[in-house]
């Protein structure tokens, strides 16, 4: 249950070492962050993009942009009214609906929000959930704060095919021709029966979720032990050295352009 999120494979991405991996999400997630040009979060949203695709396909790629779909398009319609600088493209009366600024601001967000959804995705996607403990682990976390964040990463995103599964499962009990569309509150209204039945199987996988914490030894004060640990020698020393390239190029690029 845990590890549903985790798709198994050979690539690139998968054969990295997660601490280099883990390290390079974070270091991602915090350049889309910076006040850096709109170009250059172009640039480090299409290398994330790519690194997913090359390792994952595009029927991948598509999962993590069809669920934050919703979220971009409020970004686009809510982001440029609050923003009414430089030249106006529409305008309602006296209300300035989109401009300059406001079609800036809101491509800065959609560059943001789609580059750390896809730096988390590549990682999450193709990080075993025992390495990213160890990984975490190999940071300095100890092993209970070290399992609880991984869990959290891996289990949230199953949350999604839970509801998935769950609207299949109500289209199947609905009668063939009589589904209304979902717009308005009927909309609304058609969504509560799903979303009721999400809450109640994930309170549900709380025991489960519980035994297997337990077992893997969470509130227990015995020292712990490992039962395997992360590679070491060439490949920790090459997807180092890739890490440090990759970090020198971003940090250069973040310098001369900001």
């Amino acid at each position: 249950m845990i590890g549903s999120f985790y798709r198994a494979g050979s690539s690139f991405l998968h054969r990295y070492d997660p601490r280099c991996k883990l390290a390079l999400t974070v270091l991602f997630t915090v350049f889309f962050f910076l006040p850096v040009p709109l170009w250059l979060l172009a640039a480090g949203l299409l290398f994330t993009g790519l690194a997913a695709l090359l390792a994952l396909g595009v029927r991948e790629l598509l999962r993590p942009l069809r669920t934050i779909a919703p979220l971009l398009v409020l970004i686009v319609l809510l982001t440029p009214p609050f923003h009414g600088g430089g030249a106006v493209y529409l305008r309602l009366g006296r209300v300035v609906l989109a401009s300059a600024e406001g079609v800036r601001e809101a491509l800065r967000l959609l560059l943001r929000f789609t580059g750390v959804t896809m730096a988390f995705f590549g990682c999450l996607r193709t990080t075993d959930p025992e390495d990213l403990i160890l990984a975490l682990r190999a940071f300095g976390l100890p092993f209970s704060a070290g399992l609880a964040v991984g869990t959290a990463l891996q289990f949230v995103p199953s949350l999604k095919t839970l509801h998935d599964q769950v609207r299949a499962a109500h289209r199947l009990r609905q009668a063939a021709g009589k589904e209304a569309p979902d717009a308005g509150l009927r909309g609304l209204r058609r969504l509560l029966p799903s979303l009721t039945s999400v809450l109640i199987l994930a309170i549900r996988r709380i025991p489960v979720l519980a035994m297997a914490l337990e077992l893997r030894g969470v509130g227990r004060n015995t020292p712990r032990s490992t039962l395997r640990r992360l590679p070491r020698g060439r490949p920790l020393v090459r997807d180092c050295l890739a890490t440090a390239v990759l970090a020198g190029l971003l940090g250069a690029a973040v310098i001369a352009f900001h």
